[in-house]
């Protein structure tokens, strides 16, 4: 992929990010060798089974993308930042808007949430879940997807 191309992705990819239009990055299985993505926020992007054979990334921001199946060799990652352990949970037809809920395991850092415009941790979730729906059957359909596949790993160790 041209520089040129990819650099109009992370364009539309950081409007997504900023929920002000724009589409989520997907680089699903693009030759990314080589290509300069220094400092680039690629949280959430579809990198699966990308080329990322001797791309700079370092600086990018890698929270919750999907990195499942790419070539990382010779990329250089310093100072990358991609605590998310690759754990994704997608779940459709959901809630009263019956929309997608996307659930990310970052290991000890806990889980992040993604729902319509709501994007942030597990515990921020379940509040706006509360405030939204209160006890009603959205809020106990929500509550129980999340006990059941949002695993706590520090509870899981002891």
């Amino acid at each position: 992929m041209k520089q040129q191309e990819l650099d109009l992705i992370l364009i539309e990819h950081n409007k997504w990010l900023n929920n002000e239009g724009g589409s989520r990055a997907n680089l699903r299985g693009a030759d990314l060798s080589d290509a300069n993505l220094r400092g680039a926020d690629l949280r959430w992007a579809d990198l699966s089974d990308a080329n990322l054979r001797g791309a700079d990334l370092r600086g990018a921001d890698l929270r919750g993308a999907n990195l499942r199946g790419a070539d990382l060799r010779w990329a250089n990652l310093r100072g990358a930042d991609y605590k998310c352990d690759g754990v994704f949970h997608q779940i459709t037809n959901i809630g009263s808007e019956r929309g997608v809920l996307e659930l990310y395991s970052c290991g000890q850092s806990g889980w992040l949430v993604r729902r319509g415009c709501f994007f942030g941790t597990k515990a921020e979730f379940l509040a706006k879940v509360k405030e939204t729906h209160g006890e009603n059957s959205h809020a106990v359909k929500y509550n129980g997807i999340i006990d059941l596949f949002c695993i706590d790993t520090k509870a899981q160790k002891q």
